[in-house]
């Protein structure tokens, strides 16, 4: 027998996960168990992003099938950042570009959605 706080729970559970796929609007090819890179939103400009640039991004990340998320905006010199994915697919992006990569886990996969906002060129 489910109690109040289990169903509670489970409510919770599937709203987030619909939330997620709302939000994010994974496609199907997106959800396999793969690695996945999309261009969200691609910008025109003169100069884009090269290994050794410091650059300003809003960085989201989330799981499937968890619910887990975060949003953080990070500032980092392009080849030194944390997630080695992110160094490598960067490269070449623009400000105003939003790319989303999708990194297979186990069973699951853990998304990075980011959006460039600042490019300094390295010296």
């Amino acid at each position: 027998m489910i109690n109040l706080h289990s169903l509670a729970l489970i409510i919770l559970i599937v709203s987030s996960v619909k939330t997620i796929n709302s939000d994010y609007n994974l496609e199907d090819w997106e959800k396999k168990i793969e690695y996945t890179t999309s261009f969200l939103e691609k910008s025109a400009c003169k100069s884009s992003i090269k290994r050794g640039d410091f650059v300003e991004i809003n960085l989201n990340t989330f799981s499937i099938p968890n619910t887990s998320r975060s949003r953080i905006k990070a500032a980092f010199i392009v080849g030194e950042f944390g997630v080695l994915y992110i160094n490598e697919t960067i490269i070449g992006m623009c400000i105003g570009d939003v790319k989303r990569i999708g990194i297979p886990i186990g069973k699951g996969k853990i998304f990075y959605q980011f959006e460039v906002l600042t490019i300094n060129t390295g010296t």
